[in-house]
């Protein structure tokens, strides 16, 4: 064999090795983001329009915890499983770091695409879809099937982003999963969470005795966590950016804005969805959810204050790490 034959197989072999690489990443991020809903049983939550009068503890066993309470919830499923994904990548060999980010692509896609097919085979057939279900339950199984492959698809490119590296680009990501990947992460703490369940707290007392509770559903600390804890993130990615040149401060723009709107829109969007008496009507949802968006569009929005905690953390993180740079 030539020596030019051996160095293409070696470099053939590498590169399936860095592919390969990223989708153990892509499945290793996709498991750790299932996490809070497989400790807390797994089972899918209670459904209003099931065929078939059901208590919750016979519920099915679903990957995701499919539900119109839960929107934010499933983005941040999503969201995290492409963060974490992409932020191991970026760190794994990096001098094949293409053929790693094509893994970890894939590797997020097929354990969405398994989560996702899973979890709707199941609510399928409790919802009877393609059994002669009702408009409602045809309307609520394809819309919220929409709205899951509309954002897995924005998660894999997540996944890219933050395998990549791209500063201008990961900068936007970090605004953009900011507060789903904080909704994912106070699902730990929630009332059906693996530390409010009857499955992880249990095992863990059984070595430790009694715990208190500081997390509890309506503790204020979580509601702090929950409204402060994206503005955290989004100043730090922020501060990491940098504003030099100052066309980056476009970017500064753009993430502030996102800041305050994600929530706002994810008010309204889980206001209409959740809305029962609305008996999933298109328009009166659009209606509803539109009074919800307006109703938060004021001065006094507290979200306000997040925005400005965050562009303090920006400025005030970007100014040290400057200062520090020079002094070396």
């Amino acid at each position: 064999m030539s020596p030019t034959s051996t160095s293409t197989a070696a470099s053939t072999s590498s590169r399936g090795l860095a592919i390969f690489t990223g989708l153990v990443l892509g499945q290793i991020g996709t498991t750790i983001t299932l996490l809070p809903h497989l400790l807390s049983g797994g089972l899918m939550p209670l459904q209003n329009l099931w065929i078939r009068e059901i208590l919750p503890e016979d519920m099915p066993f679903s990957m995701l915890p499919l539900s119109q309470y839960a929107l934010l919830e499933l983005v941040g499923i999503l969201a995290v499983a492409a963060t974490i994904t992409g932020c191991l990548a970026h760190f794994v060999m990096p001098a094949r770091r293409r053929s790693v980010t094509l893994g970890a692509w894939l590797g997020v896609a097929l354990g969405l695409l398994i989560s996702i097919g899973q979890s709707f085979w199941e609510i399928a057939k409790g919802l009877g879809i393609g059994a002669g279900s009702s408009s409602t339950a045809q309307l609520y199984f394809w819309g919220l099937l929409a709205g899951l492959v509309l954002f897995a698809a924005l998660a894999a490119l997540v996944t890219m982003v933050f395998a990549s590296g791209t500063p201008t680009w990961s900068a936007l990501m970090w605004a953009l999963v900011a507060v789903p990947a904080t909704s994912w992460i106070l699902s730990w703490t929630s009332p059906s969470g693996p530390f409010s369940g009857p499955f992880l707290m249990p095992l863990i007392e059984s070595f430790t005795g009694p715990l208190p509770d500081p997390f509890s559903g309506d503790s204020t600390f979580l509601n702090y966590v929950y409204r402060f804890l994206p503005a955290i993130i989004v100043g730090l990615a922020l501060a990491w950016y940098g504003w030099k040149p100052l066309g980056r401060l476009a970017i500064w723009v753009v993430d502030l804005a996102l800041l305050f709107f994600i929530p706002v829109l994810a008010t309204a969007t889980q206001s209409a969805a959740g809305m029962r008496v609305l008996n999933g009507n298109v328009r009166d949802m659009l209606d509803y959810g539109s009074e919800v968006f307006r109703a938060q569009m004021r001065l006094d929005n507290p979200q306000l204050w997040v925005v400005g905690t965050a562009l303090l953390i920006a400025v005030g993180v970007g100014i040290v790490r400057r200062s520090r740079t020079r002094s070396l």
